[in-house]
Order: structure tokens, then sequence, then C-alpha cells
């Protein structure tokens, strides 16, 4: 997948350049990605750039302070204040206010690298929800990072062994619940989390904790009612300010709805290209029959791709490959390559959001998981039976210690307040992120109502208006 490469030495050593290659190479999927590439002048740092030519077009990194800063972005920022003016620059000037918390008011989908030869440091940061992956490695001497496990396969001290606690994890709920990964040593990055890599080593710092019912005050159904629409209509037009083609994935749900209306007030229904897939068009009711109707009734330039089960199956290998075993879903992502090149997009909205999760017969830990998918799994019946009794307790030993960590890192008491924080924490981060980000394969893909004001917003909402959405 597109992203930020990066090997720092905090030894002194200089950076094998060879490997650095090879790394960038093992994400460079396609002959049409672009790439810019950097060295620091004594060579302990090297970082690669990988991207689709789409945003951010200019060539990294960005220079500051009579070149003794270099800012990398891969992703977008979405501050107003950033609007009228180099985005790279915007970051640099955050960071030369807020230092190590810089972060923290960038509202923005990224993983971003800052080089301060100065203090002899590297800052790299993630967004609040980790949009983006990035796997990290560090083996004592050298810190590793890139946005796909493969690229850091390539590193020689990465021992080729399984984490057992992570097979555990994703034999009970088919996704990860926590940043391991399925190879010991190798771990993704938390979200909010900035590294700061110095010859000392690697430490992190956490800019922002995602907390729910933080006003005590409930304001009523219609001032939030007006405030979450000036808000979504402010997200659409944030991410339409480049002067790119843009699609949109339309279904039957709220969502898409929301955001087709913003973006029919933004641009006064031009140039607007609205996209379904799925088995069938025609089943009555669907989201894809509903899709239909809705864009023609608009004059939209809809389409429908037909999937196939024999697609899937003929493609899973790829999937997986691409997709990094890091879902268990094995959608068709050769379908974004395919409106890419029938209807020329190269962006497309996308209706993700954070507003809650189903509420239905949640009443206790237990059935607060099983409502987000998640599973003990000492419960799975059929491991059980294929398992060996020592491997199936083993596994399940591990599964209930990863659960009893990942439990403990909601601060929230009401059973409500924990599944919501637990759908973006876990659901979102883990399963839907991954997922999309295979999809960025082809094109961009924006989430308007995952902006970082949105999410302030429902941080603030009475629970009573998040359940059931």
């Amino acid at each position: 997948m597109p992203g930020l490469v990066g090997i720092i030495g905090i030894n002194g050593d200089k950076v094998n350049m060879g490997l650095m290659k090879a790394m960038r190479n093992a994400i460079q999927h396609r002959d049409w990605y672009k790439v810019d590439d950097y060295a620091n002048e004594k060579g302990t740092v090297a970082i690669s750039r990988v991207h689709l030519g789409i945003i951010n077009k200019d060539r990294q990194p960005f220079s500051a302070r009579n070149g003794q800063v270099q800012v990398f972005l891969h992703g977008e920022i979405y501050n107003d204040e950033a609007a009228a003016s180099n985005p790279l620059e915007f970051i640099y000037q955050r960071y030369e206010k807020e230092k190590l918390d810089f972060a923290s008011s960038l509202n923005g989908s990224f993983v971003i690298a800052i080089v301060d030869q100065d203090e002899d440091t590297v800052l790299v940061a993630n967004d609040r929800i980790a949009t983006k992956p990035l796997f990290l490695f560090n083996d004592g001497q050298t810190i590793y990072f890139g946005p796909e496990m493969k690229s850091l396969f390539l590193v020689s001290s990465l021992k080729r062994e399984l984490n057992l606690a992570a097979v555990a994890d994703f034999l009970a709920n088919g996704q990860f619940t926590k940043e391991h990964t399925l190879i010991e040593g190798l771990e993704t990055v938390d979200n909010a989390t900035v590294l700061k890599i110095t010859p000392g080593g690697v430490a992190r710092h956490i800019y922002w904790r995602y907390e729910l019912g933080r006003n005590g005050k409930d304001r009523g159904r219609d001032y939030y009612r007006r405030m979450l629409a000036e808000l979504l209509r402010r997200a659409v037009g944030r991410r339409l300010r480049t002067d790119n083609t843009y699609g949109m994935l339309l279904s039957g749900g709220y969502d898409s709805r929301g955001i087709l209306g913003c973006y029919l007030e933004e641009n006064n229904g031009c140039d607007l290209n609205t996209i379904s897939w799925g088995r069938e068009e025609a089943i009555p009711h669907s989201d894809c029959a509903i899709a239909k109707r809705l864009a023609h009734r608009l004059g939209a330039n809809h389409r429908f791709y037909e999937l196939t089960a024999e697609e899937v199956v003929s493609k899973f290998r790829d999937f997986i490959l691409l997709g990094e075993g890091l879902t268990w879903y094995p959608e068709s992502y050769d379908v974004f390559h395919t409106i890419r090149e029938r209807q020329g997009v190269d962006i497309v909205l996308r209706g993700d959001e954070c507003f809650g999760w189903h509420a239905h017969l949640v009443h206790d830990e237990h059935t607060m998981f099983r409502s987000l998918t998640l599973r003990a799994l000492k419960n799975i019946g059929s491991y059980r039976r294929i398992l060996k009794p020592s491997y199936f307790q083993l596994f399940s030993d591990l599964d209930a210690v990863t659960t009893r960590q990942v439990s403990s890192r909601c601060p929230a008491e009401k059973i409500h307040d924990r599944k919501d924080f637990f759908y973006v924490d876990i659901r979102l981060k883990y399963f839907i992120n991954p997922l999309n980000y295979v999809k960025s394969y082809a094109m961009e893909s924006f989430t308007p109502l995952l902006d970082f004001d949105i999410l302030d917003f429902v941080s603030d909402l009475p629970t009573r208006y998040r359940l059931d959405k």
C-alpha cells in the first residue's frame, strides 16, 4: 500500500540504503506510483514516500529552518487554516509551536514523519483513529517502519516467529483487537501516537484519547441536530478542496445520503459520479436498488459493479497478499481499479462513521463485545473439536488475557459508552480501516463522517442520542 517507509539508526550506524530501496520497492505495487526518497547527510535516517500522485503531488520532504527540518506527509490535512497553504508547511508551523504535541491540533487522515537534525530527532505520528496502517520493528539498534508488513519482512533481524497471542486473537475474531501482529516483535502503532526516535531509542507520546460523555449537559435534540448538520457540511466541504474527479459510494443508508446532500450543496449538482456494487442490483429494497433510484432522480452518473463469488475466490490469494490477512472479509479490491478506469474517479467519498453501534440486547461486557462481533475463543465449539485439548486451552488462555487488556483500555463505566468506545477503538481501527486501506491501491478514499470535529461532537453527545445511532 502507498505510504511512508523508513529506517532510523539509533546507535550512530549508517542506514543500509540497499535495504531501504528494497523496502520501498516492496510497496510499489504499480508502475505508475510516485516515489520521493530522502536520506540525511550523516546517513543515519532514510525515508521514502510512495504515493498515487493524486493529492500532495509536490515532491517531499518539505524543507524548513535552513534545511535542518524535513517534513513528510502521507494523507490529508483538513484544518481550515491549512486550506490556503502548503499542508506540510502548516505541519511544520504546528511542530515549531507545539513540538511533541504538534499532531494534537491536526484534523486529518495521515502518517507524518519529521526529521529535526538540530535536535537529532525523528518524529513519526499517525492520526486520532489510525486510518492508515503503520507497522514498527525495533531490533535495539535500528527502527524500521512502513505501511505494510511485507516491507519489514526484508529486515534480517526480524525473526519469522509466530505471536501466539495474536494467533488466538485472530482465531477468535477474524481480526486483531490490539496492536500486535502474527509476527513476534512486529507491531502496529496505536492511534494518536507520536514516536520520538533519538539516539537513545524510541519513546511513545499519546496526544489524544477517545472519551465519551465528556459534557454532562443535555442541550436537546434540536441543538445536536443543527450542530451535526453544520459539522457534516463543513466536513464534506473540506474534502472537496482538490481539483480531482470525485465519486461517491452510494447506498440506501443515512450516512451516504447525508454526504450526498452536502456534496450537491457544495457543487450545485455538477460532475456527480455515484457508485454501488454487489451480487445483484435489482433486488427490491436493497441498498443497490435504492442507490440506483436515488442517483437516477438526481441525474447522477451512476454505475453498478457486479461482484461474483467466483471472482472473490479467484482473487483470494491476491487479497490476502495485499491485505496481509489483517481482516477476514475478502471483498474484491479490483473493483476500485475498474472504477478508476471506467469513470476516471481519483477520490471516493465513503460513509464510515463514529456515531455508535447497535444497542440491541447489550446489557453487560459479554453481550457488548458480541454486538461488535467479538467472541471469546473458549466459547467457539468448532475450535474445541478441531484443536488438540492442550492447544485449545493455550489459545483460550491467551485470548482471555488479550480480552482483559483490551477491556482495560476503556475509561467509561456505562455499558453503552463502553460499546461505542470499542466500536471506534477496535472495529473501526482494526477491521474497517485495514479493509478500506486495501482499496487505496487504486484511488484515494475520504471519509467525511470521521472528521475530527464530528468525533469531538460525538464525544460530547449524551449517551441517549447515540443509542441505535
